[in-house]
């Protein structure tokens, strides 16, 4: 799962990451807003506003294929891709950072 916990973890960041789930730049931005506040909630609120992105994306009603999607979904470690994004964001603004003190 190219170092994920899990192979429903790796799809949603794969799917996230591909702009299937929203726009891939919208979540880049909300990351680094997250980041940018400084409080240790950062990867926590990210993970909440991921799980509800791709729970709007992915409502299929009632029945078998949403319990069974409903499953998949609670499988994922959403504080994983969470940290994973605002990581990155964090990365990112030290990189712009130091190359405009260059």
């Amino acid at each position: 799962m190219n170092g994920w916990t899990n192979r429903e973890t790796w799809l949603v960041n794969l799917w996230i990451s591909e702009g299937a789930i929203g726009d891939p730049q919208s979540v880049e931005e909300q990351a680094r807003y997250f980041a940018e506040s400084g409080e240790s909630s950062a990867p926590y609120r990210m993970a909440e506003y991921l799980r509800e992105s791709v729970r709007e994306v992915c409502n299929v009603g009632d029945g078998l294929a949403a319990d069974l999607l409903g499953a998949a979904l609670a499988a994922v470690n959403w504080d994983e891709i969470a940290e994973h994004y605002v990581e990155d964001a964090i990365r990112n603004e030290e990189e712009q950072t130091a190359n405009a003190n260059a």
